[in-house]
């Protein structure tokens, strides 16, 4: 029943939180980026991403409705599209935006003979279950920002009365969504990325001035360090079966592991290239070539 744990590749989960100001979007637009150039938005702000379109390369989906299967069916789209990275800028919208789930609530307990909201989330927590389902098992890199709410607590004062004291910040979205993912971050209104959880221990309670590039690399390095799934397919690579999608990414990461552990030098790489594809660069490969180059490499003899 049980068997030996072993860390495999895998696709992020980020979510930035932040109040307005704070940067949540180029900060998401800046470290997808350093993922990938393959980027997808979904967009609930009014095309506040597309501001962007000058400095960052991506495409975009701006939705008028935020019901949680709207988000559902961008999250599939993307997915099934390709794209390697997708922001979800916000998923906020999702909880408290037009059609949101609050919105959804409140529509269903006014249709209701008794007008009992609490009767009406016996309708609407599937849904967001759903919603939730969908950004856990995405394949894309997925980062998701969430507007930023203070967050009080109840305690006895001085005089030994009840009184709110405020303890910081929280997401506008469903208590615990933030178990869901890998790394959460709140953003400043300095653009610092302060870490408040991560599964990436690199990153744990780091403080980063406006985070880009080197965070996406620090995530790179930890999401590609592990092995790449297992395939029941006549004990071959994912990427060598026939008939499946190919990660670039994944082969690009597996050849620099192999790579740095063979010590191989990258005018090596390059002149083993030129001398099997007639290419100068990994760039100029198609997908299967990859893979192909990749297999070469591991089974050479360098040192």
């Amino acid at each position: 029943m049980f068997k030996k744990a072993i860390k495999s590749q895998s696709k992020l989960r980020l979510a930035l939180i932040g109040a307005s100001g704070s940067g949540k979007t180029f900060s998401a637009l800046s470290i997808a980026s350093g993922l990938s150039q393959n980027i997808a938005v979904i967009d609930t702000e009014h095309g506040s991403a597309s501001k962007y379109a000058d400095k960052f390369n991506f495409d975009v989906l701006e939705l008028s409705s935020f019901h949680p299967q709207q988000y559902i069916n961008a999250i599939q789209a993307a997915s099934n599209a390709g794209y390697e990275v997708l922001i979800i800028d916000s998923l906020s919208h999702a909880w408290m935006g037009k059609d949101g789930a609050l919105e959804q609530v409140d529509r269903i307990a006014k249709r209701s003979q008794t007008g009992n909201s609490f009767a009406a989330w016996r309708d609407v927590t599937p849904l967001h279950n759903q919603l939730v389902e969908a950004i856990v098992s995405s394949k894309c890199h997925l980062i998701a920002t969430m507007r930023a709410k203070t967050e009080y607590v109840l305690e006895a004062n001085e005089k030994g009365k009840m009184a709110p004291r405020k303890v910081g910040m929280a997401p506008v979205q469903r208590d615990g969504l933030e178990y869901e993912f890998d790394v959460v971050a709140d953003l400043d209104l300095d653009h610092n990325f302060i870490v408040s959880k991560s599964r990436c221990f690199e990153l744990s309670n780091q403080i980063i001035s406006k985070p880009g590039k080197n965070v996406a690399d620090v995530l790179k390095n930890w999401l590609y360090s592990g092995q790449t799934p297992e395939i029941q397919n006549a004990d071959k690579p994912e990427y060598l079966i026939p008939g499946i999608a190919y990660d670039r990414d994944l082969l690009n990461a597996e050849i620099e592991s192999v790579m740095k552990r063979k010590k191989i030098e990258v005018e090596q790489a390059k002149t083993v290239l030129f001398e099997l594809f007639n290419v100068r660069s990994r760039q100029q490969l198609a997908d299967e070539q990859l893979a192909q180059f990749l297999e070469y490499l591991k089974s050479s003899n360098a040192a």
